[in-house]
């Protein structure tokens, strides 16, 4: 195959970062590790999104990865701080919010960008909530609790300023446990019309906590059932509820982020 038409079909990826057809055109015509690889990254995710979880088909795609990551990457892996490859290329990154805004157009023409987990957000958090780059994302974090930026909270000056964003209504998945967010801050994100697709959000580890789901597990970590903790019945009894506080016991399973 030319370096053209593997340039073209480059492009055609990037133009649409949520279509496989042309991922796997791309791994059909690179071949080799590479293209075994995104097709293997692809078998996977559907595997995952089916409640499978492929164990054998995991060990093989780290096995890759830890021969080729880096070179797959590209040059997104020196301008966030964490990235990582899903269904063939990079879709989740981890980055300072204020490169996110001011950036957003050249990472997303060097990276399938779906998933941002985003640093520091509070203090540019009406600028991201301007930020059109906001609409591609399937996933977006704010907790970075048990990580070097663990520091960092969102708050809730920097949630309201959020929730006032117009480019939120693809977000399947958001994250906002461990932002010091509190009870008005919380039901604002539950009373939320912005976020019409959201299928997975948490609001643990805020103010009241305990705001989950309790899993029981069998003896051999199969799920059994889950059920929302005293703290989010109450909560929901005075805010309302969302199916998207519910995904374990809706789905009977637990859900990656990777699948989303």
């Amino acid at each position: 195959m030319s370096t053209d038409v593997i340039a073209a079909l480059e492009r055609l990826v990037l133009t649409d970062p949520h279509a496989m057809a042309p991922r796997q055109s791309l791994a059909m015509a690179v071949g080799g590790w590479r293209g075994q690889f995104v097709d293997r990254q692809i078998e996977l995710s559907d595997l995952q999104r089916a409640g499978r979880l492929g164990g054998a088909l995991f060990l093989e795609c780290e096995a890759l990865l830890s021969k080729h990551g880096a070179h797959w990457a590209g040059p997104i892996a020196a301008r966030v701080h964490e990235h990582r490859l899903l269904r063939g290329f990079v879709e989740w990154v981890t980055l300072d919010a204020r490169t996110f805004v001011r950036d957003w157009r050249a990472l997303y023409d060097l990276a399938l960008i779906r998933h941002v987990d985003l640093v520091d957000a509070a203090p540019v958090a009406t600028e991201l909530a301007a930020c059109e780059g906001l609409a591609q994302l399937r996933g977006l974090s704010f907790n970075l609790a048990g990580t070097r930026f663990g520091k960092h909270r969102l708050g809730d000056a920097g949630a309201r300023a959020l929730l006032a964003s117009p480019h939120l209504r693809e977000l399947r998945y958001l994250d906002l446990r461990h932002s010091d967010l509190h009870e008005e801050s919380l039901a604002a994100v539950v009373g939320s019309a912005g976020l019409p697709r959201l299928e997975v959000g948490f609001l643990d580890g805020n103010h009241p906590t305990d705001l989950r789901e309790d899993v029981s597990l069998d003896w051999d970590g199969t799920l059994i059932g889950a059920r929302p903790t005293e703290a989010l019945h109450a909560f929901t009894e005075r805010h309302g509820d969302r199916t998207w506080l519910h995904p374990v016991e809706l789905r009977r399973r637990r859900i990656l982020r990777e699948e989303i």
